[in-house]
């Protein structure tokens, strides 16, 4: 059965929708879920499995189209169907060229709805076939590669990551091109080692740092994912130096924010502890009156050792964690910068100041710049 969410933010509509006699056995769709706007919506999306987003494009807080962004960027739906009124007949028609599958015009009529279904759902199954050949034959080449697996490295990248960094991006590129003249420059053959030990480097270090999510997107923390594939040309001649660097920029940004923000380097158990905490619980906690409380101890004891084993001030440090958790919220469109200020425990002014001051720029000028970025 295919998994629907309905989205608008009339309640009218979307009670019109569910009862129209379509779901269920006779099409093999149904409806699962629904949201009253594009936020809600983004974040029921990022906790479950769907097949088909059925969505208004005119809502308030965040829109049909910029919902439609979110989840191109983040692969959350592979089908997206819009709902609009006649007089969004022309919008519903341009977003088809941003990568809606159809639109529907309101109030929805049951037969044009059943036509949509029976394509969608060839669609849907033309996407399961070319997925289960994709990866039978990824399982066929990594059966094929597996002599070539370069365990060994991966345990020392691993236990670098986790302990002294200065090594580590060193010996991640050693591991790639080594791959890459093992296999006798066989780009493909590289491309699925390199995927597996991607996850694999990723999989044991978030075991380790569990908080490290927190700041990372899935992208950036999978080193490897779907998107980088997508825009690799394998069959050219530079591939490999082009995969390469894609992944070389991401391993070493993953590299700077543990060497940023990472407890691992200190020696002193305590301090440890208190930066885990931290990080693990970066939006709730707001003085170091919280964090005395959970460690049983005197709130100048805590703040004069942290200063003395790290060199910088408690409340520094907090600041700089809470700040660069705004940076992964920033990457997700739907939370407005306020919105961010508020979830960190900050005022949209001192926020604003502390930004700038931390990194140069403001916060809209952050997004923008890295908007640029992405686009290009």
């Amino acid at each position: 059965m295919y998994r629907v969410m309905i989205v608008d933010d009339m309640p009218i509509f979307r009670r019109q929708i569910k009862r129209l006699p379509l779901w269920g056995n006779s099409t093999g769709f149904e409806i699962v879920d629904e949201a009253s706007d594009g936020l809600e919506a983004l974040q029921k999306l990022r906790n479950q499995s769907l097949d088909l987003l059925i969505s208004d494009i005119r809502m308030p807080i965040l829109d049909g189209l910029e919902l439609l962004k979110c989840v191109q960027k983040e692969n959350l739906v592979p089908c997206v169907v819009f709902l609009s009124d006649y007089g969004e007949f022309g919008l519903a028609k341009e977003a088809i060229h941003h990568g809606i599958f159809d639109y529907l015009l309101k109030p929805v009529d049951e037969r044009l709805l059943a036509a949509l279904l029976s394509r969608v759902q060839k669609h849907l199954e033309s996407l399961e076939a070319r997925d289960a050949e994709v990866n039978l034959l990824k399982t066929r080449l990594a059966e094929t590669v597996s002599p070539y697996y370069p365990n060994g490295q991966i345990r020392e990248i691993i236990e670098s990551l986790t302990s002294q960094r200065a090594k580590a991006s060193e010996l991640f590129q050693d591991m790639i091109r080594k791959t890459y003249l093992a296999l006798d420059l066989d780009v493909f053959k590289t491309r699925a080692i390199l995927e597996k030990s991607c996850q694999e480097i990723c999989s044991k270090l978030v075991e380790s740092l569990d908080w490290l999510p927190h700041f990372l997107n899935n992208r950036d923390l999978m080193l490897f994912d779907y998107e980088t594939e997508m825009h690799v040309d394998l069959s050219d001649q530079d591939a490999f130096e082009t995969l390469f660097r894609i992944v070389k920029i991401r391993f070493e940004k993953l590299v700077e924010i543990l060497n940023i923000l990472d407890p691992w380097d200190q020696g002193h158990t305590l301090i440890r502890k208190i930066k885990e905490f931290i990080l693990t619980h970066c939006e709730a906690v707001a003085s170091q009156e919280e964090i005395a409380k959970e460690f049983y101890l005197t709130k100048n004891y805590i703040a004069e050792t942290f200063r003395r084993e790290t060199g910088i001030t408690l409340g520094d440090y907090i600041t700089k964690v809470k700040l660069y958790r705004a940076l992964e919220l920033m990457a997700d469109s739907a939370l407005k910068t306020y919105e961010i200020a508020e979830l960190l425990g900050y005022s949209d002014e001192y926020f604003y100041k502390l930004f700038r001051r931390q990194f140069g720029m403001t916060p809209s000028q952050y997004r923008q710049k890295n908007t640029r970025k992405l686009s290009g």
